[in-house]
């Protein structure tokens, strides 16, 4: 069995968002639950594309150490994005690996790029 991911973590999350929002702001940002990478990056309330661009390889390679074959970057509309793919061929327990696998997607998105993204998502509509 191989599990195939299309990771744009910032589109989903500004459409969950904003389906409950009318417009997310960094005003909207709780510092005390970014980590470390995402509060350097928002502490001026601004995210310059090369910032964007830097949570996002941060996020890439965060999943290829999490065991994810992981291609190119590409962007489309400002958006970066990447495809991400892990095989549980051979593994007992798929159903097992599936969930660490979607733990560790959730843990780097959490990390590098899930705050940094909608912010720069937002800019972009603004």
């Amino acid at each position: 069995m191989s599990r195939k991911l299309l990771a744009i973590p910032v589109v989903v999350l500004l459409a969950l968002t904003t389906a409950c929002n009318s417009r997310f702001t960094v005003d909207d940002i709780d510092f005390s639950t970014l980590s470390d990478f995402q509060r350097e990056i928002l502490d001026d309330g601004i995210v310059m594309h090369s910032e964007y661009e830097s949570a996002m390889l941060h996020t890439r390679d965060c999943y290829g150490e999490a065991g994810f074959e992981v291609g190119a970057m590409e962007i489309s509309k400002g958006l970066l994005s990447f495809e991400a793919e892990i095989s549980y061929e051979g593994l007992a327990d798929p159903e097992a690996a599936d969930r660490k696998a979607l733990a560790a997607i959730r843990q780097c998105d959490i990390e590098y790029s899930q705050i940094v993204g909608l912010v720069w998502t937002e800019s972009l509509s603004g």
